[in-house]
Formats: structure tokens, sequence, C-alpha cells
């Protein structure tokens, strides 16, 4: 794994991101605009699994007609 695959860019989607920090063993990771690759913000492991599932809970609600609290 190269330093540039350490990161995150706000165009990768969960997949991608899950990947990323698989790859790079890391509970935390930076996200870099793409070009510059100025940091633009911290994303943890955590994180992004929770917010995840709130999204996956939120469309089988959607799905399933129940309305949301």
């Amino acid at each position: 794994m190269h330093l540039d695959d350490r990161v995150l860019l706000p165009s990768m989607n969960a997949r991608v991101a899950m990947a990323a920090f698989e790859a790079a063993e890391a509970e935390a990771m930076a996200v870099v605009d793409g070009p510059g690759r100025k940091p633009i913000g911290l994303v943890t492991e955590a994180h992004l699994l929770r917010r995840y599932g709130e999204e996956m809970e939120k469309r089988r609600r959607e799905e399933s007609g129940i309305a949301s609290a």
C-alpha cells in the first residue's frame, strides 16, 4: 500500500471507503480534496459504519412504508 492510498476522497462511496480502511488497517483516515491533496476532514471507521447503518435503516423504513420517528 502506498501513502497515497491511505486517504479518502469526498467522491468515495461507503464500500470503497470501507475497503480503504481495511487495506490501511486504520481506525481513522483523512479526507483530502482530489487535486491538491489538501486535508478537508477526518472520518473514523466507527462513524462510517454507524452512518451506513442509519441510511440502510432509513431506506428499509421507506420501502416498508414505516414512518420515521
